[in-house]
Formats: C-alpha cells, structure tokens, sequence
C-alpha cells in the first residue's frame, strides 16, 4: 500500500491474498473456522516456497495463524506476531464477530514462536502466559523531534485521529464548549477523516447546535504536520481505547504538551502527557489552568531513545537472530 514502492525497492516480494469471504452469517462462519485455513494453504502452495524463508512476521493479529501454521511446518523456527490493538483475545464481553476472530488469535499465539507487544497494556490484556517482548511503536525522526516555538499566544488545540466513537472527537468538542466560556477564540484543529459512517454529520450537528463554528477547524489528513506544531498550543487524544498512542510520541519529541484519556497507556508518556479521566468539565478545567500557568511553552521530552528508529531495528534483529 503506502510503502509499496519503496519496499520493492529492497529487493522486497509482495504476494497479495484475496479474502473472498462468503455472504451469510452461517456460510462466512464456517470460512473463518474452516475454508479461510485451507484456502491460505492452497495459495502458499500455489505462491510461495517457505522453506527460503527465515522469519514469518505477522502484524494481522486475526489472520496469522493458517501462516503461522505452515510455516511451522516448513521449518521456519521464527514466527513472529505482532499485536498492535487494545482488544483482548481473552474477553468474553465481545461480540459474536470478534469472538470468532479471537478463535484464529488464540490459534496464531499457539502456533508463533515469539510474541511482541506495542505496550504493557496489550500485553496484559492478552494475558500471554510466557514472556511477550514489548516493543514501542516508534516516530518519524526524519518529521518530528525539532522542538520550535508556538507561533502564537493564543490557545489552540489539535486532535489527529480517525473520526470515530473510540477517537471520541465528540467529547473535544464538548471541552472547547466549556474552554469557548472564558476564551472566546480557542481554536480546536480535527485532522482526519470519517472512519465510522455517522459520525462526522453528528460532529457537524454539535458544531452547529452550539455555535462552534468559528472555533473548530477540519484540517483533513494531508496536512504539514511540522507547520500544524507550530501553530498548536496542545495536543488532545481522548480516545475511549487505545494499545499505545503513537500520536502522542510524535507531539511531545516536538516538546508539546498532551492531554490523554487513561484509556491510553502510560507507556506513551515522555514526561510531557496529563492523564485524565473522560470528564469534559475536569479536561476544560486542567487545559485552562495548564494554559494560564505555562502558555505555549515547549518542554524537552524524556526516554527518547526507548521510541528511536534504532531501538526498534536492532531490537527486531536481535529477535530474528
């Protein structure tokens, strides 16, 4: 997808597989339980020749184990999972749907050899009885970890996510309603774009029922994110759930301060991060009180290191070898 191009330019393969589910709840359970195992092992057969490989890393959490299964056979004695989400396989307090994907994730645990998690949330939310390795997401050091000033004084926010429930843009606009009553100008910046069909008209309707039209601006996702951190005095990141919160590492390597729901792990914190409870009026109230005392001010972030392009290389070529 985004990195095709460059991939390939590693002298990298890329073998696509079509997910040809069926209609019918009856017909693509029994793909998921069955038929979706053995038409991976027909298009390795068909494809592939996995005793040339090393390594079998896999960061599709749900879909890994026919692979995983295959490459075990082959001979392959790494075989790597590697989950990026907050949702536990253990939980019996999921839908149907994500119950039976948890069925294939507790098969790809049994059939990896090695397990990495992006936090110790996620760790633990899997309940993985050995020892899963933690390894943090990491940041774009060619984009961010310049600290340069706010361009202004005035009080600005930005939340960057999808436009969703769990991204919870609703509950920003609800903390700009209350800021809006002791700072008429705050400005809150939404970069993204609707993930969740819905949800955007009900952003438009709180905007409009409220009066926040001069107060919200919608930044899309091609933005200049080095011109976006120097016009923003905060970065808001409510999300009801999250396994890390790569978002935050990003704005506080460039010394902006965060303010994060307790749905995110603190894994995410360089020193720079407030953790509070979805509560609008608290989050309005420790924005402004934050503002009055610091203003735009950057802070130089801690533990930099644990989230660098080479703590993630030689950490993953130490488990390869």
């Amino acid at each position: 997808m985004f990195f095709e191009k460059e991939f390939l330019s590693y002298g990298g393969k890329i073998y696509r597989y079509n997910f040809n589910k069926p209609n019918g709840l009856l017909s693509k359970t029994k793909w998921f339980l069955r038929g979706y195992t053995k038409s991976v092992k027909d298009f390795i057969d068909k494809n592939i020749d996995l005793r040339s490989y090393s390594v079998v890393h896999s960061f599709n959490e749900d879909f890994s184990y026919p692979f995983f299964k295959e490459a075990k056979k082959a001979g392959i004695s790494k075989r790597i999972l590697h989950i990026c989400s907050a949702i536990s396989a253990y939980s019996q307090k999921l839908p149907f749907k994500r119950r039976l994907l948890n069925v294939y994730r507790k098969k790809a645990m049994k059939y990896c050899s090695d397990i990495v998690f992006v936090s110790n949330k996620s760790l633990s939310l899997n309940n993985y009885k050995n020892k899963g390795l933690v390894l943090y997401n990491i940041y774009d050091e060619k984009k961010f970890g310049n600290i340069e000033k706010c361009e202004h004084n005035r009080l600005v926010l930005t939340q960057i996510a999808t436009f969703s429930y769990r991204k919870n843009q609703l509950f920003s606009l609800d903390v700009i309603r209350i800021i809006k009553n002791s700072y008429p100008g705050v400005i809150l910046n939404i970069v993204g774009k609707e993930l969740e069909d819905g949800y955007l008209n009900l952003i438009n309707k709180y905007i409009e029922q409220n009066n926040l039209k001069e107060n919200i601006r919608f930044l899309g996702t091609t933005i200049d994110r080095k011109q976006l951190n120097k016009e923003t005095s905060f970065v808001i990141y409510p999300s009801t759930m999250e396994s890390f919160g790569l978002v935050l590492i990003e704005s506080q390597s460039c010394g902006i301060h965060c303010f994060a729901s307790k749905g995110i792990p603190n894994d995410a914190d360089m020193g720079n991060v407030d953790f509070l409870e979805l509560d609008s009026v608290l989050w309005a109230k420790e924005i402004i009180s934050y503002y009055e005392k610091n203003g735009n001010e950057r802070k130089e972030p801690i533990n930099k290191d644990k989230f660098s392009t080479a703590n993630f290389k030689n950490t993953l070529l130490k488990l390869y070898n």
